[in-house]
């Protein structure tokens, strides 16, 4: 999928998206997207393909290769993917039970805010006040 509709590899979308947001940022750090679906022959298409399959037994990357090979078929990287895995599983679980907690507490304001409201209609009705004569005109 090509995001930007864009025809050429790397595309330079700060401008345009600084645009969009209408804001302008002074932290010098220049943005530079790859579009990777453009194969180009070049390099960077090449390693973009790469990246897109991350095939263990492609040798073709040196060091990032070897790196991914290690990962993905060798005992202590399984590891390493493994407690990696956990970590980000923990942290979205904790995330998750913090927002609903949030939401929880959101609703259980608002459901005790009835409940009270209801059990002083009922109080007031039994000492014999009219619905009408508490509402304020």
């Amino acid at each position: 999928m090509d995001t930007y509709d864009s025809d050429s590899l790397l595309a330079d979308h700060e401008r345009r998206i600084l645009e969009i947001c209408k804001e302008h940022y002074e932290d010098r750090i220049h943005i530079r997207y790859v579009n990777a679906e453009i194969d180009d022959g070049s390099e960077i298409a090449e390693l973009m393909k790469y990246f897109k399959t991350a095939d263990p037994d492609d040798t073709s990357h040196g060091a990032l290769s070897e790196r991914v090979h290690f990962l993905k078929c060798e005992e202590k990287g399984l590891k390493i993917m493994c407690e990696v895995t956990d970590k980000f599983i923990q942290a979205g679980i904790k995330y998750g039970i913090e927002q609903g907690r949030k939401q929880g507490r959101k609703q259980g304001r608002k459901q005790g805010s009835f409940v009270k409201a209801r059990e002083v209609t009922t109080n007031l009705a039994r000492i014999g006040m009219p619905i009408l004569a508490r509402l304020p005109l």
